[in-house]
């Protein structure tokens, strides 16, 4: 019987083993998934989340302290059902669409 595609000397070869070795050292070296490709692109996208929380942190600061009353009234409406009922449905509507007419008439 005949075996096909079979790379002698890469097994016993001691220099595949020595870069082996040195790919492990590089790796140890840089950290788990840095020098790739793909961690680039992940740091790029950490970067982007943290530049937007950053400008949100900043933008909620602007606006002053918080109004503890209207936040529980508002908890409460939704508790109860408040915003699914037709009447809010039909005052967002009727606003969305003057708001979208307005829009189209520039």
């Amino acid at each position: 019987m005949k075996i096909n595609n079979i790379r002698q000397g890469k097994v016993n070869d001691p220099s595949a083993s020595r870069d082996a070795e040195k790919n492990r050292e590089s790796a140890a070296r840089t950290g788990p998934g840095q020098g790739t490709g793909s961690s680039t692109k992940e740091a790029s996208e950490v970067s982007e989340t943290s530049r937007l929380v950053s400008r949100a942190r900043i933008e909620a600061e602007k606006t002053g302290d918080v109004r503890a009353d209207r936040v529980a009234e508002v908890k409460q409406r939704l508790a109860d059902g408040y915003y699914d009922s037709d009447e809010v449905r039909e005052s967002i509507a009727s606003r969305l669409a003057a708001h979208l007419k307005q829009i189209m008439d520039r």
